[in-house]
């Protein structure tokens, strides 16, 4: 994460970008995404989440349409007709993105999520003629063992003439090693069919490695997550990401001068400081008022609830006004209980996390476990501080 947040210029213009993640269930592991992202320098254009526990029976996560947003992202999900599936896709609100539908589904072999961005919301109006970009996120099944099966439906979705002549971006947890291509036939032709379809792959290194227990010896490495693209001529980064809350390292792809201009259409949001209000100052200003001809003796009703509003947004504006929430504060927007401390304390632990990958001894294994319940004990703390304090005020 040290090595990316040093290597990606965060301020260039014309980028667009996306982060994969294997999250283990989007609700045991929400709190943990939201610490690991402001971890990161750079805010992804899109985040694809899979093995998110949806499933389409809708006693389970009934209301996943209202939970588990991310500021300045709108969300894209299918549920899945397996426990550990299903599939979301955040997308910057500023890029209005919509559901692909024909592409949007889950079946027996996989689940995915497809979205798309009309070139006038990426290049602007005097671009407007150019590709639109469609991006999907695929999970599939690791109980579907008929692989070809797999293949042979990313094979039709690929196939579609109206994702052959736009610019795409998917990315996903695959199950099929592509380290294997060189000796196993789906392997081969998962590899072809991505070929085939004039896409390129663009993670080479494996993505989930297991170590034989309290050894240096790698039991397994696997290359199954991956970021496809067509998106041939434009300069690319793209690798993996030790993500320390999953068996799976995230994966990006960042590609330069993609967008001919920055657009943003994204509405300011102001917040009301509550902290420093004068209790005495505001109680004597709100006996100072008529009541009496505000709204007591006023006839008509709503001319009376009308003044009463008015009445108390002015104290509201004199005594809390709106400020407007810099870039920092929104990234916390939804999460008012990360601190720099918590965020200091969470970088430790992903750092710890790269130690105990690359040299997994026992000391290592149980300093970034002391670590991690010690981030996990903090978060905990502090919403319980933040929600007493919130009942106190109410």
């Amino acid at each position: 994460v040290d090595k990316f947040n040093n290597s990606i210029v965060t301020d260039e213009t014309g980028l667009i970008s996306t982060l994969s993640i294997n999250i283990r269930g989007i609700d045991c592991n929400y709190d943990n995404l939201i610490e690991y992202l402001n971890t990161l320098n750079h805010t992804f254009d899109a985040i694809i989440l899979t093995e998110c526990h949806i499933l389409q029976n809708e006693l389970y996560n009934p209301d996943i349409h209202n939970t588990h947003p991310i500021v300045g992202y709108d969300k894209f999900y299918i549920r899945s007709c397996i426990k550990f599936g299903g599939v979301i896709v955040y997308i910057k609100s500023e890029l209005k993105a919509v559901y692909c539908n024909e592409l949007t589904k889950t079946c027996n072999t996989h689940d995915s999520v497809f979205v798309k961005i009309d070139p006038i919301n990426l290049h602007g109006s005097k671009n407007k003629n150019r590709c639109s970009l469609f991006i999907g996120g695929y999970y599939r099944h690791c109980v579907a063992t008929d692989k070809m099966i797999f293949i042979a439906n990313l094979n039709e979705d690929l196939s579609k003439k109206f994702i052959q002549k736009q610019d795409v971006i998917i990315a996903g947890d695959f199950n099929i090693c592509l380290m294997k291509s060189t000796h196993n036939n789906d392997s081969l032709s998962f590899l072809n069919t991505i070929l085939g379809n004039s896409l390129e792959i663009l993670i080479f290194k494996p993505t989930r490695i297991q170590y034989h227990k309290d050894s240096l010896q790698v039991k397994s490495a696997s290359l199954i997550d991956q970021i496809m693209t067509n998106l041939f001529s434009y300069v690319c980064t793209s690798g993996n990401l030790l993500y320390p809350d999953s068996d799976h390292y995230a994966t990006f792809a960042v590609f330069k001068g993609y967008r001919c201009n920055k657009i943003s259409d994204k509405q300011p949001i102001y917040r009301r400081n509550f902290n420093k209000i004068d209790e005495e100052e505001l109680h004597r200003e709100f006996l100072d008022l008529d009541w009496n001809s505000l709204v007591y003796h006023e006839n008509n009703i709503d001319t009376a609830v009308d003044n009463l509003n008015s009445s108390i947004l002015k104290l509201y504006d004199k005594h809390a006004p709106l400020t407007k929430l810099s870039n920092r504060q929104l990234k916390h927007f939804n999460k008012p209980w990360m601190d720099s401390n918590l965020i200091k304390e969470t970088r430790s632990k992903n750092r710890l996390y790269v130690i105990k990958t690359n040299i997994p001894t026992a000391i290592n294994k149980a300093e970034f476990s002391r670590k991690r319940n010690e981030v996990t004990s903090l978060r905990r703390s502090n919403k319980r501080k933040y929600f007493e304090e919130i009942l106190i005020i109410s």
